[in-house]
């Protein structure tokens, strides 16, 4: 009985342990610097939910990753040991022998062991044959649920397809990596955690590393920026920050706030790359890579209702090597007595008292960027070594003798700092005191003689790259629409060239009517319109018709409103009846004035009838919203109001119909708005030119040019057009995109102004490669961009053309293709001509006999391949170059869209199909 009683107490008390345990989250940034967020001194970086969470916990002013770079850096935090004791060394790429072994104990590890149910998401990047079974994965090292990565999100941040969720491959995944993370996140915690335990997620974010990609929702605050790098940049941190706002408001709303350390910090300091050159370190010196305070001083705020005091800030010297042993005493966690930890805990700095330390700071990086290759901070001062021959360059291969030189490498030089006096380490004060380098130095030097004998040595690996062959830069990463990339040119694919209906099909979906418009794709979906007014969504594999959707008047308007408008388009259809039938009778009459016998009379006539037109002209102009509701004229045989083409960004879908209806979709099918346009696209033929994306906004070419707010469909402006068929593409001059029109407009997207204007295209669409717009119609015209815009100019540009050329065939409908300093362009008529980009002269010329129908459709360029296709649903392949080398003629049924290109496929939008070719 006595021993049954004891039993229960010891139940209840660890039950009552338990309960007081707090969860624990901790949150890591990849290549945030130290300068990246408004809490710590930026000035345009916008991140209020980092800044808000600041002020409810302990800002942390001298904040250190445990290195200069990734993987060691995440060793380091996770171990609470300095990463060379780990033998992560630097990076990890795909397939490395460097991991961080199983005999390593972390703190994902200890919790587990300890009663906490772990997840991590995110960025993994501590072995190099992620998910294989040579090396320790997520699972090995404590975690129970994990969606994860090796390193980075591929291709990019937008649409990764290389997560892993429990050691299942999730493939091709559709949003932004850091709103994935936190999904899985909260999904976890809301139903896949075991709540009778505590739980500890670590959430590590791939922002702001490169390859990046952010949503226009988060560009678009930024217009005052004109370097779309930096736009990128600083949104991609701004979507960051709302991820990590979603995932506060998560826990907050299980009622998880109160019971919950939350720790936000930095892998390292800034990347500062050639492609995005806009981290800031703010007042530190240098950045990623380097051992001055720049590359290893990062932002570091800890919230923890009852312990820290909301908005105090501390300028004690903490690291990411002082997490695990923070945790452990925060969690009761027993800390391992059987190896060295570098860290200590900083628990006492929550309640405003001293650390105490068993040792200072202590960094090693034999692959830093500069001469400093060891680091120690006691206090106010920081040391810093240079090492001896051999240097070891940096690396993603594992070579033997820098395994040698990691073992062997001696102090040299020494560098001193008072970071209290010299934050920016700009005055090496080594010389001024000597006792204080020595003293510093003896702890250094044994610290480093201790690490050199703990570090192990990996086999020699040769890196593969595999990395570089996947990403996707941002340059790839605007919305797919018309011609998918604006150009047609895809210089890297490997399309078929030989089909038949029969032949070479992956799929041929049927859909019940034809559309003019080209299909756009994201990872797993293409999307094509049907006419009158719809849009489906197909799936990317199979062609399976995944949803389908309409966008008529009755679709986008309230059935109460509807009965109102149609009665109002009624009546106003009765005085444009009428408004006809005046114009006839009043038309015959003029004709007769010349003959009239009784010529007052017949004016008296014609005066009245006049009368009567200006009367119902002024009721008619007093009736917008039944003539924005009145359906366009267009010419059905062959046009309809499906020839604009749709375009998404992944996220969401938007169209534009030629009967004025502007919608926005997201991935599930469900309407995000519409707009009923006031703009009368009262072409011959109809409404064709397709929307852009560009800077935040959604630009539809109809009657006027028109900017509206993707997420919202609220107009921002409107510039007057003048329509054509063709559709705009985006330029950049300086760095800042411009909207360049088919009708020769230059437009800039801020606010609409027609900043130039080149020559006008009726049919066509104009293509920019690099500094260089092309516009092919009646004739062939080349015109260079400016390097650079004044904004205080007055007078609209007009560029000069660099050459001018007539291509024989006597007009163009197809927009050409741009490739290896050639044009190809193909007339109405069916002749090809090739055009050297330079001067403008013709290369050869070649009468393609495709049949009687027009070649309306565009060009596609693919690999070494040009393909030209007419209304007859014919077309020749043949190879780029300055020789006409035919390769192929296919045939299958009538079709106007445009041939694109996705994933080495050949998508055509025919009359009846949507067809897949290729394997």
């Amino acid at each position: 009985m006595i021993r049954h009683t004891i039993a229960v107490v010891l139940v209840l008390v660890s039950s009552a342990m338990a309960a007081e345990r707090p969860n624990v989250v901790v949150v890591l940034c990849d290549d945030l610097g130290y300068g990246d967020l408004a809490c710590y001194g930026s000035s345009t970086v916008q991140t209020p939910h980092i800044d808000h969470f600041a002020g409810t916990g302990l800002r942390l002013t001298n904040c250190y990753a445990a290195s200069a770079n990734c993987s060691p850096a995440r060793a380091g935090l996770l171990t609470g040991r300095t990463p060379y004791r780990a033998g992560i060394h630097n990076w990890i790429p795909m397939l490395s022998p460097m991991h961080l072994r199983r005999g390593e104990i972390t703190l994902s590890g200890l919790l587990h062991q300890a009663g906490y149910t772990t997840c991590h998401v995110g960025k993994w990047h501590l072995n190099g044959r992620f998910n294989l079974p040579e090396q320790p994965q997520p699972s090995d090292h404590g975690f129970d649920h994990w969606f994860s990565t090796q390193n980075n999100a591929l291709p990019s941040h937008r649409d990764p397809d290389n997560f892993v969720r429990n050691g299942k491959a999730v493939g091709p995944l559709e949003g932004y990596s850091s709103q994935l993370v936190v999904d899985e996140a909260l999904g976890w915690l809301q139903s896949l955690r075991d709540k009778t335990k505590p739980f500890f997620l670590f959430v590590c974010f791939h922002e702001p590393h490169e390859p990046i990609a952010s949503a226009e929702i988060f560009e678009r605050r930024y217009p005052d920026l004109d370097d779309p790098a930096q736009v990128r940049h600083h949104a991609n941190i701004t979507q960051m920050d709302h991820a990590f706002g979603r995932l506060l408001a998560g826990i907050d709303r299980q009622k998880l706030t109160d019971d919950t350390l939350v720790l936000f910090t930095s892998d390292n300091g800034p990347a500062i790359t050639r492609y995005h050159p806009h981290g800031s370190s703010g007042p530190l010196r240098a950045k990623k890579g380097h051992l001055y305070e720049g590359g290893i001083r990062v932002p570091g705020i800890v919230r923890w209702p009852g312990h820290t005091r909301p908005g105090t800030t501390s300028d004690a010297p903490v690291s990411g090597v002082d997490v695990l042993p923070t945790i452990c005493e925060a969690t009761a966690t027993p800390l391992p007595a059987d190896r060295h930890f570098d860290g200590s805990s900083i628990v006492s700095l929550f309640d405003g008292k001293t650390i105490q330390r068993h040792q200072p700071l202590f960094w090693q990086f034999h692959v830093a960027s500069s001469r400093p290759k060891v680091a120690l901070r006691d206090g106010d001062w920081k040391l810093l070594a240079h090492l001896g021959d051999p240097q070891i360059k940096p690396f993603g291969d594992i070579r033997a003798k820098d395994q040698q030189a990691i073992k062997t490498q001696k102090i040299t030089r020494l560098e001193l700092y008072n970071l209290a006096e010299d934050v920016g380490e700009t005055r090496d004060q080594a010389t001024a005191h000597p006792d204080r380098v020595k003293r510093m130095g003896t702890v250094l030097e044994g610290l480093f003689r201790q690490v050199q004998e703990e570090t192990p040595t990996w086999t020699a690996w040769t890196w593969p790259r595999h990395e570089g062959k996947r990403i996707a830069w941002a340059g790839k990463l605007r919305g797919y629409g018309w011609r998918t990339n604006g150009t047609g040119s895809h210089p890297g694919a490997d399309a078929p060239t030989h089909w038949s209906p029969k032949e070479n099909i992956a799929w041929a979906t049927p859909l019940p009517t034809r559309s003019n418009s080209l299909p756009v794709f994201t990872r797993r979906s293409v999307f094509t319109c049907v006419e009158p007014f719809g849009l489906a969504k197909l799936d990317l594999a199979d062609g399976k018709v995944l949803w389908q959707r309409t966008s008529s008047y009755t679709d986008v308007t309230s059935p109460g409103d509807w009965a109102t408008i149609l009665e109002e388009v009624k009546q106003l259809k009765t005085i444009t009846d009428e408004q006809t039938s005046l114009r006839k009778q009043r038309e015959k009459l003029e004709d007769q004035l010349d003959k009239a016998k009784d010529k007052d009379a017949l004016l008296a006539k014609i005066e009245k009838i006049e009368a009567r037109e200006e009367s119902l002209q002024e009721k008619a102009d007093g009736m917008p919203r039944a003539a924005r509701y009145t359906l366009p004229i267009t010419q059905r045989q062959y046009n309809g109001y499906t020839t604009a083409t749709p375009i998404t960004d992944g996220r969401l879908v938007w169209t534009v119909f030629g009967n004025r209806v502007a919608t926005c979709f997201d991935m599930e099918g469900k309407r995000k708005w519409s707009r009923v346009l006031p703009d009368n696209p009262q072409m011959m033929w109809g409404h064709s030119a397709s929307p852009l994306l560009v800077a935040g906004r959604l630009i539809v070419p109809i009657e006027d040019i028109v900017a509206l707010d993707p997420e919202t469909g609220k107009e921002l402006w409107r510039t007057s057009y003048g329509q054509t068929w063709g559709s705009p593409v985006r330029a950049e001059i300086d760095g800042k995109p411009l909207i360049l029109m088919a009708n020769g407009r230059m437009v800039r997207p801020r606010d609409g102004k027609v900043i130039g204007r080149l020559s006008p295209l009726e049919r066509s669409s104009p293509v920019v490669v690099g500094s260089t717009a092309f516009y092919i119609g009646q004739r062939a015209e080349a015109f260079p961009l400016p390097e650079r815009l004044d904004p205080k100019a007055k007078k609209r540009l007009r560029p000069k053309a660099l050459w001018e050329s007539s291509p024989p065939g006597g007009g163009f409908s197809s927009s050409p293709v741009v490739h290896d300093g050639l044009i190809y362009c193909v007339a109405t008529r069916g002749i090809l001509s090739v055009l050297d980009t330079k001067t403008g002269k013709t290369v050869y010329t070649r009468r393609l006999n495709l049949g009687n129908g027009p070649v309306w459709p565009s060009l596609l360029h693919a690999g070494d391949h040009v393909y030209v296709s007419n209304r007859d649903g014919n077309t020749v392949v043949f190879k780029t170059g300055r020789k006409y080398q035919e390769v192929a003629r296919n045939h299958l049924e009538e079709f106007i869209s445009t041939p694109v290109v996705h994933r080495n496929r050949i998508y055509i939008r025919t009359y009846g199909h949507l067809y897949a070719i290729g394997e």
